[in-house]
C-alpha cells in the first residue's frame, strides 16, 4: 500500500471532468493529502450544463469539496460544456468552432468563473486545441508536484479530459527541463461509480476493477497491467461503515443534481487505485526520428488517440490515431534518437499499437559501431527491455530486429536511468473471508447497514425533491 505521508507541504492538482469526479478518482485521499499540509486544487473540465442550470453544478461542488477541506480558492471551472457518451460529436473531435446542445460557444461558468475568463478576461472558444491549450496553461501557471487525472473511461467526457491531459503535458514536458512530477492517472468508472457493490461486507475490502461492458482488455486503457497498479489508503474518516459519520458520503450528499449517491456502495473502498506515468522518459526531450513513418508521436505522452470518443458505453473504442506506422518496404525499422545531453539508460519500453498484429522478438541498440541484442518481455501492448547498461550515451539507434506479422506500428517509447518495472501487487489478493468477525460485530454490523439502507433512501428522496424545485423554479 503507497503511503502518502512522503507526500508532504506539496503542490497538488486534481482533474475531473464532472463536478462529483472529485470523490470518484480522490475522494478519500484529499483529507490525507490536506492534513499532510499539501495545497490541493482541483479542477473541473465542464461547466456540467447538459441536463440542469451549472449554477447548481458549481455551488455543488464547492459545499462537496468544503467538506472534504478544500476552499473554494482552490477549485478551477474550465468551463467547457457538458456532453454525453451517446451523442454524435463531441468538442474534442472538433479543430474549429464547436456549438454545444445548449448553444454555447465559448467557455462559460456560473458568475463567469471558468479559468481563462478569469486569467484573459475573455472566454475562450470551444473547441479541441483551446481545451489543451487551456489544461496546458493552467498546469504550466501552476506547476504542481503532483497530478492527479481521470483516466479512458467509457464516458466521452472523461476521454477527452483524459487524452487532453496527456496532450498538454507532453508540450510541458517538452519545454521545461527540469520539471518532472508525479502523475497518477484513475479510473472514476471501473473502480468506483461503476465498480462492485462491495461495502456491506463485514471487513472493508480492497479495490477491484470492474471491466465496463465494451471494453475487450483487461483494464479500460490497454496499456495498462493491474499488477503494476498504485494502492492508497483511504483516510479513516472515508472508511466509516455508519454514513452519516462516512466523509466520503457526506461529500457526494452534495450533489443533489446527481445520482452519485445511488452508487455509495459502490464508490468507498477501502484503498484508491492510480497508474503512474513517468515523467522522467528522457525520450520526452529527445529528437527522435525513424527509417519510415511520423516520428513525433513516439514521444508526446500518449500511449493513443481516436479520431471518435463517443459511445464507449455501447462500442469498441477504435484506437486509429497517434502511431508511427513503418512503411511495407521499410527493411530497417529503426529509431533514431538524440538526447539532450548524455545520460545513463537501464531500461526501454516500446509501446505498439493496439491494432498492429505484430509480435517482436529481438530489439537491437546501436551506440556508434557497437550494436547490443536484446531479448524482450512482453506487457500486454508493452515490450520491456531492463538489462540494458548504457553508459553517457547521447545518441543511439533502437533497431526492430525481429518481429512476427506484418504492419509494424508504434505508439510511443520510452527510456529511464532507472528500473520502472516494479509489480508491486502482483500477489495482492483480497483475505477478507477468512477474517473472522465475532457474533456481536456481525450483529452490529448488520444494523448499521440497515441504517445506511435508510439513510441512502432518504437522500434519493430529498435529491428528486430539489430537483424536482429547481426544475420548477428555473422555469418560473
Amino acid at each position: 500500500m503507497e503511503d502518502l505521508s512522503k507526500y508532504f507541504n506539496k503542490k497538488v492538482i486534481i482533474f475531473c471532468p464532472h463536478q462529483d469526479d472529485e470523490i470518484n478518482i480522490a475522494g478519500g485521499i484529499i483529507p490525507i493529502l490536506l492534513k499532510n499540509y499539501c495545497d490541493v486544487k482541483i479542477v473541473y473540465s465542464t461547466n456540467g450544463d447538459y441536463f440542469c442550470n451549472k449554477k447548481y453544478r458549481y455551488i455543488e461542488s464547492i459545499n462537496s469539496l468544503k467538506v472534504l477541506g478544500v476552499s473554494k480558492a482552490n477549485v478551477y471551472f474550465l468551463g467547457y460544456p457538458d456532453c454525453l457518451s451517446n451523442d454524435n460529436t463531441h468538442l474534442y473531435m472538433c479543430n474549429q468552432k464547436w456549438v454545444s446542445k445548449n448553444g454555447d460557444k465559448f467557455t462559460s461558468a456560473y458568475k463567469n468563473n471558468d479559468y481563462h475568463y478569469l486569467r484573459y478576461k475573455k472566454h475562450n472558444v470551444i473547441n479541441k486545441k483551446n481545451f489543451i491549450n487551456d489544461i496546458y496553461d493552467l498546469i504550466k501557471f501552476e506547476l504542481p508536484d503532483i497530478l492527479i487525472c481521470v483516466d479512458f473511461d467509457s464516458h466521452a467526457d472523461h476521454r477527452a479530459l483524459s487524452l487532453s491531459f496527456e496532450k498538454a503535458m507532453g508540450i510541458l514536458l517538452r519545454q521545461l527541463n527540469d520539471y518532472n512530477p508525479l502523475v497518477l492517472k484513475a479510473f472514476a468508472y471501473p473502480t468506483s461509480y461503476l465498480g462492485y457493490s462491495d461495502f456491506k461486507r463485514y471487513i472493508l475490502s480492497e479495490t477491484k476493477f470492474n471491466r465496463e461492458k465494451f471494453n475487450y482488455f483487461e483494464l479500460q486503457n490497454p496499456y495498462y497491467n493491474w499488477d503494476n497498479r498504485i494502492r492508497i489508503n483511504s483516510c479513516k474518516s472515508s472508511k466509516r461503515r455508519l454514513l452519516l459519520l462516512n466523509k466520503t458520503f457526506r461529500a457526494l450528499m452534495k450533489h443533489h443534481s446527481q445520482f452519485i449517491v445511488n452508487k455509495a456502495y459502490s464508490i468507498i473502498n477501502a484503498d484508491y487505485v492510480y497508474f503512474e506515468r513517468f515523467t522522467d522518459n528522457l525520450l520526452l526531450r529527445a529528437k527522435v526520428s525513424t527509417s519510415s513513418g511520423v516520428s513525433s508521436f513516439l514521444n508526446d505522452f500518449m500511449y493513443f488517440d481516436l479520431s471518435n470518443i463517443m459511445h464507449g458505453n455501447a462500442e469498441e473504442p477504435v484506437f486509429d490515431l497517434g502511431k508511427t506506422v513503418f512503411d511495407d518496404n521499410d527493411l530497417l525499422h529503426e529509431i533514431h534518437i538524440e538526447l539532450k545531453y548524455s545520460c545513463n539508460i537501464r531500461e526501454v519500453r516500446i509501446f505498439q499499437s493496439v491494432d498492429c498484429d505484430c509480435d517482436i522478438k529481438k530489439i537491437s541498440i546501436i551506440v556508434g559501431n557497437d550494436k547490443k541484442e536484446f531479448s524482450v518481455r512482453r506487457e500486454n501492448f508493452c515490450y520491456v527491455i531492463n538489462n540494458i547498461n548504457l553508459c553517457e550515451v547521447n545518441t543511439f539507434v533502437i533497431k526492430i530486429d525481429d518481429f512476427i506479422g506484418s504492419n509494424l506500428s508504434l505508439t510511443e517509447i520510452e527510456a529511464f536511468e532507472t528500473v520502472k518495472n516494479k509489480s508491486k501487487y502482483k500477489n495482492v489478493y483480497d483475505n477478507s473471508q477468512n477474517i473472522s468477525v465475532s457474533m456481536l460485530k456481525k450483529i452490529l454490523i448488520q444494523f448499521i447497514f440497515l441504517i445506511d439502507d435508510l439513510t441512502i433512501f432518504l437522500c434519493r428522496a430529498i435529491n428528486k425533491i430539489v430537483r424536482c424545485f429547481r426544475k420548477r423554479f428555473d422555469k418560473t
